[in-house]
């Protein structure tokens, strides 16, 4: 039984050596940030706050424009179970924007407008509306060009 436990003992610190060297090869050392400030803080995934503990790098960009705020900005209240979602998910932050115009708009815990956070798939989205756009202006060929064509 000793024996066992022995073989499963260095069969784990083996792996745990592999996983190591892997990471320093693939050159992905931010895993150990990750995972220090996630499972190692009793979490099993990501904040929205956390962004500052990794290398961010900023784009530079036009003069920002704010947005129209429609008529009917913040008119329909959120019912019970939209907002039992957003407790269950821990959601900080949800804007509408319907056309061109902000429809709804509405924070949480120290949340407010000019908070910065993680966008997480939010971006995705954006990004791909704009490419999408692009295309369509010819800016951009097809979504099959590189990022780094445009971004260095």
């Amino acid at each position: 039984m000793v024996s066992f436990f022995k073989k499963l003992v260095w069969t784990i610190v083996g792996i745990l050596i592999l996983l190591n060297v892997l990471i320093l090869i693939s050159g992905r050392t931010y895993l150990y940030k990750g995972i220090a400030n996630t499972y190692l803080k009793g979490r099993t995934g990501p904040s929205t706050t956390e962004f500052n503990i990794f290398y961010n790098r900023e784009i530079s960009h036009g003069t920002p424009q704010a947005w129209p705020i429609s008529e009917k900005y913040n008119q329909k209240i959120l019912n019970k179970a939209q907002l039992d979602e957003f407790e269950k998910y821990q959601t900080t932050s949800f804007l509408v924007v319907k056309n061109d115009s902000i429809v709804h708009e509405q924070y949480w815990e120290d949340f407010n407008e000019n908070t910065r956070s993680n966008s997480f798939s939010m971006a995705k989205t954006i990004v791909s509306i704009l490419i999408g756009a692009a295309i369509t202006e010819g800016k951009i060929k097809s979504v099959d060009e590189p990022a780094s064509n445009y971004i260095p």
